[in-house]
This record gives C-alpha cells, sequence and structure tokens, in this order.
C-alpha cells in the first residue's frame, strides 16, 4: 500500500471467508504480516459494495435498473430507481451450485441452458412475482466466479457484464 501511496482503504471479506474454517489466529497472522486490516462484512455490505462499485464504474450519468450479482452460491437481484433499491430477490442459485443442482458439467447444450433459464424463471416469479419494468434502463451483472461466468454468460442485448 506504501508503494502505491495508498493511505486510506479498507480491506474487506465475505461472509463465506469468515465460515472458511481457516483459524482466527491464521487470519491474524495473516494481518500482522501483511499490516492490513480484514473486515469481515456481512451479505448486505458486500451487496451494497458491488452495487456501489457498479455505480462507479458507470458514472453518475448512468441510470441502472437492475443489478444482478452472481457467486458461488448465489444470485441477488437489485431493481433500482436513480440509484436506490426498490426490490431485492436473493436466491439460492449460483455458478456452483446451479451445475451442482442441474448436474451440468463444462460448456451448456441448448437444452442445458433452456433447462437453466426455466428454473431461474420459476425461482424469480416465486421472489419477485410482480414484474419491474426494465425496459427503460441498464440491466447490469457482476459476479465473484469469474472463471465459471467467462464460459457460461453470454450478455444478451442491454445487458452488460462486469467481472470481478
Amino acid at each position: 500500500m506504501d508503494e502505491f501511496g495508498v493511505t486510506h482503504y479498507r480491506a474487506v471479506a465475505n461472509q463465506r471467508y469468515a465460515r472458511s474454517g481457516e483459524p482466527e489466529s491464521i487470519r491474524h497472522a495473516h494481518s500482522r504480516k501483511s499490516g492490513i486490516r480484514l473486515e469481515v462484512i456481512s451479505a448486505l455490505e458486500e451487496s451494497r459494495l458491488g452495487r456501489e462499485g457498479v455505480f462507479a464504474a458507470l458514472g453518475p450519468e448512468a441510470q441502472a435498473r437492475c443489478i444482478a450479482d452472481l457467486g458461488g452460491g448465489s444470485l441477488e437481484i437489485s431493481v433500482l430507481q436513480d440509484h436506490s433499491v426498490l426490490k431485492t430477490a436473493q436466491l439460492p442459485v449460483g455458478t456452483v451450485r446451479l451445475m451442482t443442482t442441474l448436474n451440468i458439467h463444462g460448456e451448456m447444450r441448448p437444452t442445458q441452458a433452456e433447462q437453466v433459464r426455466r428454473y431461474l424463471r420459476a425461482l424469480l416469479e416465486s421472489k419477485l412475482p410482480t414484474r419491474p419494468n426494465l425496459a427503460d434502463g441498464l440491466t447490469l451483472a457482476f459476479g465473484g466466479q469469474r472463471r465459471n461466468a467467462r464460459q457460461r454468460l453470454h450478455p444478451a442485448r442491454g445487458i452488460t457484464v462486469f467481472l470481478r
């Protein structure tokens, strides 16, 4: 950090890191050795930071209407208006969990992609029974499972994909 002149920062890890089984003594040793204090944050804060990152990357003029945060075990959908969250839905499906649940290995065939689409649609309809109108803004997707997302996500028209 000193090498790059960074004086203010916030180093965070998600709840999965906290549950990783790594003993707290090892985490403290890493902090002492690196000089960086790692803060374990809630899923809510992780979601907020992800949205803020998307807003910062797009700039203040962009009007995002929907942000999808795809992880290994979950998918969070945030429906927005003027950078404020109107609705949110958290689905117990991420790239790893989805592929395991549907027994998909490697590249998806068209029939498997249709199976994923039907499965996700049913989950979304159960969590967001009133369909939001997303026609008047950007829909964005980002996720932490870069390798899986690169292999499996094909951006549709009007969707920008950010990979962490």
